[in-house]
């Protein structure tokens, strides 16, 4: 198997490559940065021409690389740019080396933040953000590309996790791990989530000798934490007392607002996800328990 990933020294993309090639798959790693034995490329800026060198005689196109977070002060085009203009990019080289699959690294936040039911693949997408509308783009014209002769796989996963995590999750570790009592004792509504191994095996699985024309798959963990309820689990972890205090959901905001963050009232709402067509279809589930998981994640952070 010859496979081709963009994102390669991104948090996802590096454990895939090495998942992939234990698996005795041949792997083309694509960055920006410049790694072992393959040249940086950075797509937003290359030609469908180079990018069609760069794939080579691939025969699936796992697509990774774009922009997640916003800093401060950054421009919202740059998303536009980086997820839905470099996928185009991406796929055209894809077709043009006769891939026969495609497979998108999309997000479950193109459907919305917060939902008051587990969100499926055919629901209506809501994003909400640069980011998700980026996302939401890219796949809306993926769906217009059906019939020219690739697979087009579409992968949501909700909040990616492990070793080595960045953003909201290793703040949340740290101010567990560092004893910093948190306004999250009310913040009881169930979230879906998934560890990076779970998602490396799925994008593993869905790579299939005939694959749907089009197929949008969602995935998650065994289990979906409330924020209050993984607070608790990573403190068990760390061997510490969850400290855990009750807040007005409005004052979090504020002060989430002031410390130049997202509204935290989300935190507070649902946000899971159905991934019952994923398992019916691939027969996939997690392999690795949540709990396991979230241990690896803590005794990754203890090394910190």
């Amino acid at each position: 198997m010859n496979v081709f990933v963009t994102g390669a020294s991104g948090f996802v993309g590096r454990y895939l490559c090495d998942h992939m090639e234990a698996l005795r798959w041949r792997v083309t790693r694509a960055s920006r940065r410049s790694l072992p034995g393959h040249a940086p490329i950075d797509h937003a800026f290359v030609s469908v021409e180079q990018q069609v060198k760069a794939v080579g005689l691939s025969d699936v196109v796992f697509h990774l690389a774009g922009r997640a977070h916003r800093t401060s002060g950054e421009d919202p085009s740059l998303f536009h740019r980086d997820n839905f203009e470099t996928t185009k990019r991406v796929f055209e080289a894809a077709v043009r080396v006769e891939a026969r699959q495609f497979v998108f690294v999309s997000t479950v936040r193109v459907l919305g933040e917060t939902s008051s039911r587990p969100f499926a693949p055919s629901d209506v997408r809501r994003p909400g953000d640069a980011y998700s509308r980026s996302k939401a783009e890219a796949e809306e014209w993926l769906e217009a590309q059906r019939g020219r002769g690739i697979a087009i796989t579409i992968v949501r996963p909700p909040l990616v996790y492990g070793p080595g995590v960045r953003a909201n999750f290793l703040y949340l570790l740290n101010a567990v791990g560092y004893r910093i009592p948190l306004p999250f004792a009310r913040a009881d509504a169930p979230r879906s989530q998934i560890a990076r191994a779970n998602l490396a095996g799925l994008l593993v699985a869905c790579v299939r000798d005939k694959a749907p024309d089009l197929e949008v798959l969602h995935c998650r963990d065994d289990k979906d934490y409330s924020i209050s309820e993984l607070v608790r689990e990573l403190a068990d972890l760390m061997g510490r007392r969850a400290l855990l205090f009750p807040a007005p959901v409005g004052m979090i905001d504020r002060v989430a607002r002031l410390a130049g963050m997202k509204a935290a009232s989300r935190l507070f709402e649902s946000a899971q996800v159905d991934d019952s067509h994923t398992r019916a279809t691939l027969d996939w589930h997690p392999r690795v328990p949540s709990r396991d998981a979230l241990n690896e994640t803590v005794a990754w952070w203890r090394t910190r």
